[in-house]
Formats: C-alpha cells, sequence, structure tokens
C-alpha cells in the first residue's frame, strides 16, 4: 500500500514520527537541485512557462539536523517507489485539495473553468493539472513545427522506390501480376510522436477535459494539425505506441518535443502519477508557486496598466535613480511613479 505524504510550501514540519521509508525516501529527494533530481529520472515532470525561470537551481525541501523537514516554493506531487508527497500551497485549508492552484492555472491559460469537471479526490488534482498544462506544452512545441523522422514503409505496387524485400514478395505475388513487394524510407509527419500526442490528445477529450483548448486559438491549431497527420490513429494501438515512446527524442531542432513526450506518457499512464514498474526512480510535477502566484496577479492588474518586470529575464526592468543598480518591483504602473 503507498505512503501518501502531505505538505504545503514555504512551511516546517517535524517528521521524526514517520515510517523508516517514508524517511528514507524523504532524504532520497531533500537537499537536492530540481536539476540534480531531473538526471536519470525521465518521470519527473517541471512546468514553468519560461525557459529562464531557473527552477531547476531550486530544491524541493530541506531536511536539518533536528529532523525538520523544510519546503521551499515548489508545490506538486513527487514520489519514489510507494510513497507519494504531495506539497500543496499553504492557503489551502485541506492538504489534500489544491482549488487554488488549479484556479490560478486556468485564470493564466485563459481556460473556462466550467468547460471540465473538477474532482474530489485528492490524489486526483495533480492529474487535472497535468491536463491543464498540457496545451502550454503543445504549443511550446507546435511553434518549432511538426515534428518529423525517417520512417520505414512498406509498399507492394508497382512504383518501386526503395529495397525489394524478396521473401515478402514472394510470399505475396506469386503468381505475379505487376506488383512488386519493397520497403521505402521516408520523411514523415504521422510518426511515433506525433501519435503518442494524439493519443493524449484523445485520452483528454474521454475524460472531459478538451474544453482545455477552447479558448485558446493556437492550441486549436495544433491539435487539429496533430490530427490530420495521424489519419490512423487507433486506440487499439495506445500501449504499443507507449512502448515505443519509451526513447527520448534527442533531436537539434525539435527540443520541446522531449518535455511533451514525457507529459504525454504521464497523461497516459492514468495512475496517479505513480510510476511503479521504475524502482527506486523519482516521479512527479513540480510547480513554482511563487511564479505562479505573480503571473495571476498579472493577468488580474494588466488590464489596469501595471506591469510586470521579469528579474530572472531581465524584462521591464526599473532604475531608482538614473545610475543605480537595477531593480524590479513586483508590479509598477507609471501613473503612480
Amino acid at each position: 500500500m503507498a505512503d501518501l505524504l502531505f505538505f504545503k510550501d514555504n512551511s516546517k514540519k517535524d517528521i521524526t514520527d514517520h515510517l523508516e521509508r517514508e524517511c528514507a525516501a524523504l532524504k532520497t529527494i531533500a537537499n537536492r537541485t530540481v536539476k540534480d533530481l531531473l538526471s536519470g529520472n525521465d518521470n519527473l515532470l517541471v512546468y514553468s512557462n519560461n525557459d529562464n525561470d531557473k527552477i531547476e537551481d531550486q530544491v524541493v525541501f530541506n531536511i536539518n539536523s533536528d529532523n525538520t523537514l523544510s519546503t521551499t516554493n515548489l508545490v506538486g506531487f513527487i514520489g519514489i517507489n510507494d510513497v507519494k508527497i504531495n506539497i500543496g500551497s499553504r492557503f489551502s485549508e485541506e492538504l489534500g485539495k489544491q482549488y487554488f492552484i488549479q484556479y490560478m492555472l486556468q485564470k493564466i491559460h485563459k481556460l473556462n473553468l466550467f468547460d471540465y469537471r473538477t474532482s474530489h479526490d485528492n490524489i486526483n488534482i495533480w492529474e487535472q493539472l497535468l491536463y491543464l498544462i498540457f496545451p502550454v506544452f503543445l504549443k511550446r512545441a507546435y511553434h518549432q513545427g511538426m515534428f518529423k523522422i525517417y520512417q520505414k514503409r512498406r509498399y507492394n505496387d508497382s512504383n518501386v522506390k526503395g529495397w525489394i524485400e524478396i521473401p515478402r514478395h514472394i510470399r505475396e505475388n506469386l503468381p505475379f501480376t505487376g506488383n512488386i513487394a519493397y520497403l521505402n524510407k521516408e520523411f514523415s509527419c504521422n510518426n511515433r510522436v506525433t501519435q503518442l500526442i494524439r493519443h493524449t490528445i484523445e485520452f483528454i477529450s474521454s475524460k472531459g477535459y478538451s474544453g482545455v483548448y477552447s479558448n485558446d486559438y493556437i492550441a486549436r491549431i495544433a491539435l487539429l494539425a496533430i490530427k490530420s497527420v495521424t489519419p490512423d490513429y487507433n486506440i487499439s494501438d495506445r500501449y504499443k505506441t507507449i512502448l515505443q515512446n519509451r526513447v527520448r527524442v534527442n533531436h537539434p531542432f525539435f527540443t520541446e518535443y522531449e518535455p511533451l513526450r514525457k507529459l504525454c506518457l504521464q497523461i497516459l499512464n492514468n495512475d496517479g502519477l505513480s510510476f511503479n514498474n521504475n524502482l527506486n526512480k523519482v516521479y512527479g510535477l513540480l510547480i513554482d508557486a511563487s511564479w505562479l502566484w505573480e503571473e495571476y496577479l498579472n493577468t488580474v492588474l494588466y488590464n489596469l496598466g501595471f506591469i510586470h518586470p521579469e528579474n530572472k529575464t531581465g524584462k521591464n526592468k526599473l532604475k531608482l535613480f538614473a545610475k543605480s543598480q537595477d531593480i524590479y518591483p513586483d508590479f509598477y504602473n507609471h501613473r503612480f511613479s
């Protein structure tokens, strides 16, 4: 039976009374940066809306010498083997129900609150967040173009292009009628990665979350493009497609398809972010709550003329005096300067 532990962000908690296996799992993750945890753990997913957020430099939590666990700005779900750690917002009264985080994500990405169901399950709330961030990852990948790789295609006709498969030709074309069995290598958009994305799209729709695309024009265009290049999609091929995509996407140009691949596998796993078949591997979903809060405030204050500086990218910076150091207030408005 899995152990489910609950913590709040930016808080401290004594873990002395926890079971030995729980403490062992906590110490495996503690005091390590996200970048370190990501190394060798393909089932750990980090959500950020900006490559410069530097979330990978943060730690999930620290364990001090007095057995006190101190959480940071990171929230989400992380675990190893059967120990699952749920880190929620300190503003939520019930530890297992993170409606405030879900609401902020909905506001940032302009999702319709009434387009999909809200779960009352303590674990499934993080599964829902995977559905919410899927359009973001899909758009990032689509901006790089449709993913293409060489595919082996088998044909049996008179337009020979490629390698003739003599055993198959003898098996299928005797007596000879003019067709030749051959194998060709084609640069195609219909491949294991786009098929995986298509299966994820259909899976999310089957769960009643198709509304995550409704208010985002680019996400809808990307969705239609994926559907157009995968006309042979078949739900019965889902398990085979998942197995084919255990291999990383190591393409020098289509870099955004690797995080999308990882997200698709987590969604299709459909087991509360559990990956028990990967022993001693860290898995889960992490979000920077401080970044999420600022982005949420930005959606509220933007229409009032407020500007949101980004201290990690240097965008919209200010100077207190002409030659002074750069400053980054959370928000400012020139009307009040």
